[in-house]
């Protein structure tokens, strides 16, 4: 029944869908996945518009731009659901990489066969992974050689790091390098490159606090304000009257833009700076633009949020003695 909403997915969007649903380990036929999500979407979008164009004054076309924006936003949520639960087994597989890696070596020299040595570091706390140190211990028991057997295991991790170390491993052995001896080493600087990049991210986390607080918290109430001034100059020059016939230097009329235009703007700015202040987020704190989508939501609720909150204190504040 769903499978017939594929069809508004591109093939290399599709293909793309395949790829995450394996890295993120959720067992589904893509074609099921992407028209389920795609017909619960459009209930969402069908369901939202409903509300606003029957329960308030918005008209047809915002409407439509609002149910065309809900079903865009609900399968780009999907999407990055899947892309953040992949990138959290790349994460944990590349924290875990240098032990398993360092115990294989261990086992090896301990006299044990290869698929051996495999089998036995595949420890519980390793997790998900031991699971794949099992397959490739079997593979390899089976015949298969270790280059083979260990290319394999990048197709079920989407993760760079370990396909480097693979690579770097198979580029070991095909030079004649003893494997013990290599996947020691590579657990070694695996380690090595962890403390430098822990070092980085130290290092830039100023950065970090610096767009966190100038795009979430000091914007909004800078515009809170600059937009409640503008109110006030507004209202208040609309109150002064200059009687007819006394010569004046000064031309006073009725601001031409209006305060919901201010407001508006206002709005969109925040918006931006905070869809692009999330993603210089992610870059700064993970190496990622993606990343960045996460604190999205969040910044955005706090940023429109303390804005118009301020506002709102403002108002009362300050209005009794305007």
């Amino acid at each position: 029944m769903y499978r017939i909403f594929t069809i508004f997915y591109p093939y290399f969007l599709r293909k793309q869908i395949k790829n995450l649903l394996n890295y993120a380990a959720i067992k589904t036929e893509v074609q099921d996945f992407i028209g389920f999500t795609f017909f619960f979407g459009l209930l969402t979008a069908l369901a939202l518009s409903a509300i606003i164009y029957f329960f308030t004054e918005v008209r047809t076309v915002t409407t439509i731009i609002i149910f065309i924006a809900t079903l865009i936003i609900s399968q780009f949520f999907v999407y990055f659901t899947i892309v953040f639960k992949a990138d959290k087994r790349a994460s944990f597989v590349e924290l875990v990489l240098p032990d398993a890696l360092q115990l294989t070596s261990s086992n090896l020299r301990a006299g044990f066969t290869t698929e051996r040595a495999f089998l036995l570091s595949a420890r519980p706390e390793f997790g998900f992974f031991s699971e794949e140190l099992t397959l490739l211990g079997k593979r390899i028991a089976g015949g298969k050689s270790i280059e083979s057997s260990m290319v394999e295991l990048t197709k079920k991790v989407k993760s760079e790091k370990l396909e480097k170390t693979v690579e770097l491993i198979i580029s070991g052995i095909k030079s004649g390098g003893e494997l013990a001896m290599l996947l020691s080493q590579t657990a070694q600087n695996l380690r090595n490159e962890e403390i430098v990049e822990a070092k980085i991210r130290a290092g830039v986390f100023m950065y970090f606090i610096f767009i966190l607080v100038a795009a979430g918290f000091a914007s909004p109430i800078l515009f809170a304000l600059s937009s409640f001034l503008a109110e006030t100059i507004t209202t208040q020059v609309s109150l002064i009257s200059i009687p007819e016939g006394v010569a004046t230097p000064i031309t006073i009329t009725e601001s031409p833009i209006p305060l919901n235009f201010i407001i508006n703007f206002i709005i969109i700015v925040l918006v931006t700076l905070n869809v692009f202040g999330s993603l210089t987020l992610g870059a700064i704190k993970k190496g990622e633009i993606k990343e960045g989508v996460k604190y999205m939501p969040i910044l955005l609720l706090v940023s429109l949020g303390l804005f118009f909150l301020v506002r709102i204190i403002i108002k009362n504040v300050f209005g009794f003695f305007i």
